[in-house]
């Protein structure tokens, strides 16, 4: 299953090339019968699917993801990776006489991310069931199978109902049975459940980030509220001074507006350079998103500026509309 984490590493080569350490691609080897690849939703980007057809039987094929398909064609179109020819000197993939069999790639399919969320895609290559060798078979995989169904509706309902495990494992149960009774089916889950589970870590990471960064936020505006507000309350007497000696309320509201914003737009600056520092050092923790994300940024700065005009214009209103005699005999 994707985002299962397990690996069987397996070294290729185009045919073409001799087995060396610099030629080798490292590749992970998947086991997958026909219609693999339309259940779990990965796009056939070129060629076919594994067929029925292809079993012990017909010529070798594999099936590349799009990581090694580019491996294999080097700056070419992937497209082009489709005819051509890999072999491997491990056992597995030799003929009768011990010598690397040929294996001709019939399609590329889009990578699929089977070592988990914080792991880099890996070159792949999908072998059919029914041309495995009893060394893969027997000690690389157990002889254990992942069986992947995709639900036609939800059972029970339709609407946007997500299907159950719970509900769908009889009928899975059922159809192995009919194969064979003995065969056991557990740990059935679906897709969703799986995805939840590989990005606990991340989604904890990511919810514990976002709590502590509304908390600073918050601490942050609160401070800045503070202090605005009692430096504009300090100015009182200065102001009702200039508005008995002939200044506008206009004039003292803007003053006591501009000298208290001064100080809060220099740190918002200084903040907003030291904020992209930071997230581009927490890149490694993001996953689709950028390190700079300018909605978060700009959003963040102008509430803090939206906080510190309404610390300034409180007080600023207020002296304004008093007269300055009781300004000044509060004072």
């Amino acid at each position: 299953m994707p985002l299962g984490g397990a690996q069987a590493g397996i070294d290729v080569a185009p045919t073409e090339l001799p087995l060396t350490p610099a030629t080798r691609i490292p590749a992970a080897l998947r086991l997958a019968s026909p219609g693999y690849f339309r259940t779990i939703g990965a796009p056939l980007v070129a060629g076919r699917d594994l067929a029925p057809s292809d079993d012990a039987g017909a010529p070798a094929v594999v099936v590349v993801n799009a990581t090694l398909a580019r491996r294999l064609v080097g700056g070419g179109p992937i497209g082009t990776a489709v005819g051509r020819t890999i072999r491997s000197d491990n056992s597995a993939f030799a003929d009768a006489s011990g010598r690397p069999r040929p294996m001709t790639v019939v399609g590329v399919v889009g990578d699929m991310r089977d070592g988990g969320p914080r792991e880099a895609v890996a070159p792949e290559f999908y072998a059919p069931l029914g041309q495995v060798s009893a060394e893969p078979w027997d000690y690389w995989i157990g002889r254990e199978l992942v069986l992947v169904a995709r639900a036609a509706a939800p059972p029970g309902g339709g609407g946007d109902e997500r299907p159950s495990p719970f509900a769908l494992a009889p009928a899975l149960r059922r159809a192995v049975a009919r194969v064979d009774p003995a065969v056991p089916l557990h740990d059935v889950r679906t897709t969703g459940e799986r995805l939840t589970e590989a990005l606990a870590v991340e989604r904890f990471t990511t919810r514990l980030l976002v709590v502590l960064g509304a908390a600073g936020l918050a601490l942050a505006a609160l401070g800045i509220h503070g202090v605005v507000a009692l430096a504009a309350r300090q100015r009182t007497r200065e102001m009702a001074i200039r508005l008995a000696v002939g200044g506008s309320p206009a004039q003292a509201v803007g003053l006591m507006m501009r000298q208290g914003m001064r100080p809060v737009a220099a740190g918002l600056a200084v903040g907003a350079v030291a904020a992209v520092g930071v997230a581009r050092g927490a890149s490694g923790l993001l996953y689709g998103v950028p390190p700079l994300d300018l909605v978060s940024l700009g959003g963040a700065v102008l509430l803090l500026a939206a906080v510190a005009l309404v610390a300034c214009s409180g007080p600023a209103r207020r002296v304004a509309s008093l007269p300055p005699g009781r300004s000044l005999g509060a004072e």
